[in-house]
C-alpha cells in the first residue's frame, strides 16, 4: 500500500507540475496528497499521508496544523506524516511558502469510520473573541509641570520648568482600562486613561483624562503577509477642561517571519495620520504625519520579547512654534522566567527641529529628548502582574526654557483577559 501511494504522488507531482508551469512563476506552491481529499471518510482512525509540494521557485517552508515541518528546500518537496484522528471531524491545514514569499493553505477535512460527511454541519462560525486589559499604577513625579509621556503624542502647552528648577515633585495615579472584542478579520476596542495628581494646584491643570475608542481590519494576502488599517477616536481633557480631539488613521503592510531560533519576527511599516481640533480658540487645527517602523521579536518560549520602533515624520500642537519635524528611535526589551519573574529595560532618543517662531525671531529651536525606563515584578498569573518601575527622561534643547529632566518612580498592577 505504502509503495502504491508514492507512486500516485508521483503521478500527481508531474500532473501538478504541469499544470502549474502554465500559469508562471507567480502562483504559490501546489500542495498534493494521495491519501487526502479535500472531504475524506477514514477506514480506520490511523492514517499515514504523504504530501507532495511542487513549485517553479524553491520551497522553503511548510507547515502542518501550524507546525513548522522539518525540510529540505527545493522545487519538490514530500512530507509524510501519520495523523491518529480522535474527533468524528477533524480539519487538517496545509500552507506551504516559496522563496518569492508566495503562499498556500489547503484544509483537508477528515471524518472517522462511520461518520456520514452529508450529516455534518459546516464548520461552525467564527464567534467573537473578547479581551480586556488594565493598568493602576501609584507614581511620584520629579517634575510635574509637563508630560510628554502622555498617549497618543499629547504634550500639553504651557510653561517648561528648566532644568534643574522643577516645581515640587507629586505623587499621582495612573489608571488606564481597555477592553474590546475580535471576529475574525475585525477588531473593536475602547478605553479610558486618566492621570491624577495629589496636589489640587497641579490637578486644576495637569489631571488628564482620555477616552478612546478604534477598530481595524486585518486582511491577510498570504499565510505571512497582511494589510492592516486602523481608526481611531480620541476625546482629551486637561485640568478639567476639554483639550481637544484627534482622528487617527493608520494604514499598515504586516510581514511575520521566523527569527532563527524558532521565535516569531512581526515587521510593520505604517502610516500615522492624525488629525486634531482644539477647544481653544487660539489653537487652529493640525495635522500630524508619522512614517513608522515597528519590529516585534518573540522567541519560541513566547517569554522574551523585543521591539524596535522607527519613526519621523511632523507633529504640531496647533501654534506656530510646536511645529516640528521629528525622528525617533525606541528600544524595549522585556523578558520573563518561567516562574514568573519579570524584567525590562528600554530607551529612546528623539531629534525635533522646531518652526521659527514668528514671535522670537533667531530663537529657532532644536531637541534632542531622550528617555531610559526599567521595570523588575513578578506575574502572578496573566490577570495580575505586579510591578516596580522608573523612567527617566532628559530634553536637552538649543532653547534654555525647554531644557528639562525628569523622574518616574512607581509600582503598579496590571494584567490581560
Amino acid at each position: 500500500m505504502r509503495v502504491w501511494s508514492v507512486l500516485l504522488s508521483l503521478v500527481l507531482v508531474t500532473a501538478g507540475t504541469a499544470a502549474w508551469g502554465q500559469n508562471g512563476a507567480d502562483d504559490p506552491p501546489e500542495i498534493l496528497s494521495a491519501e487526502l481529499a479535500l472531504k475524506t471518510v477514514l477506514e480506520s482512525d490511523r492514517l499515514e499521508a504523504t504530501f507532495v509540494i511542487v513549485d517553479t521557485d524553491q520551497v522553503t517552508e511548510v507547515t502542518i496544523d501550524g507546525e513548522q515541518q522539518p525540510i529540505t528546500p527545493g522545487d519538490t518537496v514530500q512530507i509524510t506524516r501519520t495523523f491518529v484522528f480522535k474527533q468524528d471531524v477533524t480539519r487538517v491545514k496545509v500552507t506551504a511558502t516559496d522563496e518569492a514569499g508566495h503562499s498556500r493553505t489547503v484544509v483537508y477535512t477528515v471524518f472517522r469510520p462511520g461518520v456520514d460527511p452529508n450529516l455534518v454541519a459546516e464548520e461552525p462560525a467564527v464567534k467573537p473573541r473578547w479581551f480586556g486589559n488594565y493598568s493602576v499604577r501609584y507614581e511620584t513625579d520629579s517634575n510635574p509641570a509637563l508630560d510628554p509621556r502622555l498617549p497618543f503624542g499629547f504634550e500639553p502647552p504651557g510653561d517648561v520648568v528648566r532644568l534643574g528648577a522643577g516645581l515640587p515633585s507629586d505623587a499621582r495615579t495612573n489608571l488606564l482600562l481597555s477592553g474590546g472584542a475580535s471576529m475574525g478579520k475585525w477588531t473593536a476596542y475602547g478605553g479610558i486613561w486618566r492621570i491624577g495628581y495629589g496636589d489640587a494646584a497641579y490637578a486644576d491643570q495637569l489631571d488628564v483624562m482620555a477616552i478612546f475608542l478604534g477598530g481595524a481590519g486585518r486582511f491577510q494576502l498570504n499565510e505571512n503577509n497582511a494589510v492592516q488599517v486602523t481608526y481611531q477616536l480620541t476625546d482629551l481633557n486637561l485640568g478639567g477642561g476639554d483639550y481637544a480631539q484627534t482622528h487617527l488613521i493608520s494604514p499598515a503592510y504586516i510581514t511575520k517571519g521566523d527569527d532563527g531560533s524558532g521565535g516569531t519576527t512581526e515587521t510593520t511599516w505604517a502610516v500615522d495620520l492624525t488629525a486634531k481640533s482644539f477647544a481653544d480658540p487660539t489653537q487652529s487645527g493640525a495635522t500630524d504625519l508619522w512614517l513608522r517602523w515597528d519590529v516585534t521579536r518573540l522567541r519560541a518560549n513566547k517569554l522574551d520579547r523585543r521591539r524596535r520602533v522607527i519613526a519621523f515624520g511632523s507633529a504640531s500642537e496647533g501654534t506656530p512654534d510646536s511645529e516640528q519635524n521629528f525622528v525617533s528611535v525606541d528600544y524595549d526589551w522585556r523578558n520573563q522566567w518561567e516562574m514568573g519573574l519579570i524584567w525590562d529595560i528600554g530607551w529612546g532618543l528623539g531629534y525635533r527641529d522646531f518652526a521659527p517662531d514668528p514671535a522670537n525671531p533667531g530663537g529657532d529651536r532644536t531637541d534632542l529628548p531622550f528617555r531610559f525606563s526599567t521595570g523588575l515584578g513578578w506575574e502572578v498569573r496573566p490577570q495580575i502582574r505586579v510591578i516596580g518601575s522608573m523612567r527617566y527622561t532628559l530634553n536637552l534643547s538649543t532653547s534654555l526654557d525647554a531644557l528639562y529632566d525628569r523622574l518616574l518612580v512607581g509600582v503598579g498592577v496590571s494584567g490581560s483577559f
